[in-house]
């Protein structure tokens, strides 16, 4: 997978990932607070800075930009590159140095 940092209009970090077998995987940071989901994603593109994202609640379309990743670490206090869930734990895991 390819990870990918953005920065929303609203100031908003987030991360877009490319899965060959879910296609876009869009997280923000409270994706962190909860187990991922295992059905139900959204349909996304992103094309010219859209982002648009639609779920069975409506559509949800955001420009963003691209961020460099040392302001989303900062910003979120962790790498997301390098976290990963847990299913024995059943928590987000957080390697660190």
């Amino acid at each position: 997978m390819t990870m990918k940092f953005f920065k929303s209009e609203s100031n908003e970090f987030l991360t877009i990932e490319t899965c060959p077998h879910m296609g876009l995987v869009v997280r923000r940071r409270e994706s962190y607070d909860v187990a991922p989901a295992l059905w139900g994603a959204p349909a996304i593109t992103l094309a010219d800075g859209v982002l648009r994202e639609e779920d069975e609640f409506g559509t949800t379309i955001v420009r963003v930009v691209e961020a460099a990743a040392e302001d989303v670490i900062a910003a979120w206090g962790f790498d997301p590159r390098t976290a990963f869930w847990s299913k024995q734990h059943r928590q987000w895991i957080f390697p660190t140095k």
